[in-house]
């Protein structure tokens, strides 16, 4: 990740039970990091699901997403882990109708 779109929120209430996660977004969902900024780094509490993870970035939740964590279609629910890398895009459609 270029370090032009990189910044690292550390909170040190959370050192000892977090996880450090890249956070990458797209499309216009982008709009909820600050300095329209598209890749950070974060710590995050151990436990933190895909949903945890956008309501801590701010996202409304109900505006029509996807994820992928670490290259692979992701849900919800699923924990994110050390190291995660953890992609939000918006809903993708298109393709030719024959």
């Amino acid at each position: 990740m270029p370090d032009a779109f990189r910044i690292i929120a550390r909170n040190p209430y959370l050192e000892s039970n977090a996880v450090r996660v890249a956070v990458e977004v797209y499309g216009p969902l982008k709009k909820y990091l600050r300095d329209d900024r598209r890749a950070i780094e974060m710590d995050v509490p151990e436990a933190t699901t895909v949903l945890g993870l956008l309501r801590l970035l701010g996202i409304d939740v109900n505006e029509p997403w996807n994820a992928s964590l670490n290259g692979t279609l992701a849900y919800g629910a699923d924990p994110l882990t050390e190291g995660a890398l953890v992609l939000f895009f918006p809903p993708i459609s298109g393709g030719e109708r024959r």
